[in-house]
């Protein structure tokens, strides 16, 4: 079953179709993206109690404003270093529109000691940001009010014109698939 999860439009079996529905498109994407970064991706799998899914990624800063720099990332997921150990405990904040989304990723999140907030738009979460600023951003990109979009701009032009040189690291979510 494991070697069927990477593969577009196949599931694991039948049944999980049947059980969870899904289009069989999800981790072919993750992989499809994780590939293009030159990283690995990897599930380890337990029938009946559960799976974990890392990966690793090469991702290049991108060119702008010379007053904000910042170092090439390597993201490691879940939140563990190579030898096992966990990470310091990070503020996180979670925007998302969807309930059953935000409360999975919180929930995964706070696992790892990791404390996080909830913005239900972007325009929460730029109020959010700016009143208490997170670790790192978990952004959905379709919302209703103020996309993730249109969020992240405002942060990064609010980063320019503040002059600090400091970058929050935002991550980009959707389970929207298009063709």
């Amino acid at each position: 079953e494991q070697q069927k999860l990477f593969v577009r439009f196949a599931q694991g079996s039948e049944q999980t179709y049947h059980e969870y529905g899904g289009s069989g498109l999800g981790l072919f994407i993750c992989k499809s993206l994780v590939d293009l970064m030159s990283g690995t991706i990897k599930v380890s799998s337990t029938k009946g109690v559960g799976s974990e899914f890392t990966f690793t990624a090469s991702c290049p800063v991108a060119e702008g404003d010379a007053r904000i720099s910042s170092p090439l990332v390597t993201v490691r997921s879940p939140i563990l270093q190579p030898d096992g150990h966990r990470t310091v405990p990070r503020t996180l904040l979670i925007v998302e529109d969807n309930p059953i989304n935000q409360k999975v990723l919180k929930r995964q999140l706070e696992r790892y000691g990791h404390t996080c907030k909830i913005a239900n738009n972007g325009l929460e979460g730029i109020q959010s940001i700016e009143e208490s600023c997170p670790d790192l951003v978990f952004m959905d990109i379709v919302m209703p009010v103020c996309d993730g979009m249109e969020a992240t701009k405002y942060i990064r032009a609010s980063e320019v014109g503040g002059g600090t040189t400091k970058r929050l690291p935002i991550v980009g979510l959707s389970g929207n698939v298009r063709r």
